[in-house]
């Protein structure tokens, strides 16, 4: 049986939250609402697709990306447009596609509002709405991303950018960074910075290069025996590591990097190529509706049952 309410990974979530009308202009009703048409949310319409269940998926985007292999074309293996499909031919037929944007949800009552003002009933919701990408956390990253050595590989438009920069990067100071906040992929943040160093040792330019790694995170790595394994491994690369440092500011024109320590004290780091991990977090729909823990804006579940 379906919980209520469920929290399972995807890729939906838009940067902005428009303005909204609270009056609803159009009501419907569905047995199962799924929010995300990520892969959390797919894979969970495609399981109850084959016990004969029907509902509507809801989720703005056209495209449903493989995000996993944005570091495969930062590193200029992949093609980015073989990593999207639209999601219209993902989604099961048993469910319909709704592409709009949820702003409110009222789980008391058991509905949503769309950003169209749509008003939807439930009556088994799966949140499958993923995390939300806050690019403003960092000053100054959004108009610099993608020119004079500054890149990211957790946006599709920005990722062939960094194999553009990263060719054009003949030395100097590879910085590579990782926010303290929970974000997609762990691993992401340092599989480019591994696959650009052996970059730049096949270029014959590694040796007046100094890759660095600054994560706002106290270990290289959450699990111990993986923290371990990769310390060697930046130990051998000789790669140098900053934990308890998130980076707060990018100032292009004078290729600076603003970090902040963990006791607040800001720093100024020189760059000449940079991949920035953006600070991530609830999308904001959901951290402030009452699905929310009173603490971060996460969906509040029982770890267990994944049920809220």
């Amino acid at each position: 049986m379906l919980s209520r309410s469920l929290s399972v990974k995807s890729n939906y979530g838009k940067l902005f939250v428009r303005a909204y009308s609270t009056t609803a202009v159009n009501e419907q009703k569905h047995k199962i609402v799924i929010i995300g048409a990520g892969a959390g949310g797919l894979a969970v319409a495609s399981t109850l697709s084959k016990h004969n269940q029907s509902g509507l998926i809801v989720d703005p985007a056209t495209y449903h990306y493989y995000q996993p292999g944005w570091t495969m074309v930062g590193a200029g293996i992949f093609d980015k447009e073989s990593t999207k499909k639209k999601i219209d031919s993902l989604i099961p037929a048993k469910f319909k596609h709704l592409k709009q944007e949820v702003v409110q949800v009222h789980p008391e009552s058991n509905y949503i509002v769309t950003q169209d003002n749509q008003k939807i009933h439930y009556d088994y919701l799966v949140v499958a709405a993923g995390i939300q990408i806050n690019w403003d956390a960092i000053t100054g990253l959004k108009d610099a991303l993608g020119k004079d050595g500054v890149v990211t590989n957790y946006s599709y438009e920005i990722t062939d950018k960094t194999w553009e920069q990263m060719k054009k990067f003949n030395g100097g100071n590879a910085i590579f960074t990782q926010p303290s906040t929970p974000i997609k992929c762990a691993g992401a943040p340092q599989k480019i910075m591994y696959l650009a160093e052996e970059n730049f040792g096949e270029r014959g330019i590694r040796e007046k290069t100094n890759v660095k790694f600054f994560t706002g995170a106290g270990a290289i790595f959450g699990v111990k025996k993986y923290a371990d394994s990769l310390t060697e491994v930046c130990k051998k690369r000789n790669i140098s590591t900053h934990f308890s440092n998130n980076l707060v500011a990018i100032r292009p024109d004078s290729k600076e990097a603003v970090f902040k320590t963990a006791d607040g004290k800001e720093h100024v780091e020189k760059y000449d190529f940079i991949h920035v991990t953006p600070p991530m977090g609830p999308p904001t729909f959901l951290k402030t509706s009452p699905l929310a823990d009173n603490t971060l804006g996460w969906v509040d579940v029982d770890k267990e049952k994944l049920q809220h």
